[in-house]
C-alpha cells in the first residue's frame, strides 16, 4: 500500500475534552453613591437633615458623592436649624459638608415647591453650611433662609491681601 494512502486511512487522533477552569480576576474599586432621605423637619434625630448629612459624609461606609432627598410630604416644607455644628474654626455653622453631597429638594420632581431650610427664629447668627477642604455641595430645588456668614471672608476660604 502507498504511504500517502496509509497516512489518509487513518483515524483522526481523539481530543480529550477542554474542562474550564474558572478563575478570580481583581477588579478596580466600585462605589456605588448612596442616596439618603430625609423624613422629617426636625433639627436632629433620626431622618431629620442633620442625620442623613452625617450619613453621607461618612466616607468609611458610604464613599463616593451622595445624594440627600426628602420625602415627598416634606415638599414646600422649612427646615428650622437651631444648633450650629460643633467646627467653628469658620465661624458658626449649622451643617459641616465634609464629602461630595447633593441635596436635591425636588427628588426628580420637575416642578413644584422644594424644600426650605432656613436658621430657626432665636437661634444664634450662624451659617447653614459649612463646606470644608475635603467637600462640595450641589444645592438643587432648596432655599435658603436667614443664614449669616461669618468669618472665612463671607463664605470663601482664602484670604483678602
Amino acid at each position: 500500500m502507498p504511504r500517502w494512502f496509509a497516512a489518509a486511512r487513518r483515524p483522526a487522533p481523539s481530543f480529550a475534552p477542554r474542562t474550564a477552569r474558572p478563575r478570580l480576576e481583581c477588579l478596580e474599586a466600585r462605589e456605588v453613591p448612596a442616596t439618603f432621605t430625609v423624613t422629617n423637619l426636625l433639627d436632629g434625630g433620626a431622618g431629620s437633615l442633620r442625620d442623613t448629612l452625617a450619613q453621607a459624609n461618612d466616607e468609611v461606609h458610604h464613599p463616593g458623592a451622595d445624594t440627600i432627598v426628602f420625602a415627598s410630604g416634606l415638599f414646600g416644607q422649612t427646615i428650622h436649624l437651631s444648633t450650629a455644628d460643633a467646627d467653628n474654626s469658620f465661624g458658626p455653622s449649622a451643617l459641616a459638608v465634609t464629602s461630595a453631597v447633593t441635596i436635591d429638594g425636588l427628588a426628580g420632581y420637575t416642578s413644584g415647591a422644594g424644600v426650605t431650610i432656613a436658621r430657626a427664629s432665636g437661634a444664634a447668627d450662624m451659617r447653614l453650611f459649612l463646606v470644608t477642604s475635603t467637600g462640595s455641595l450641589t444645592l438643587a430645588g432648596v432655599t435658603l433662609s436667614g443664614g449669616v456668614a461669618r468669618g472665612g471672608n463671607g463664605g470663601t476660604n482664602t484670604s483678602a491681601d
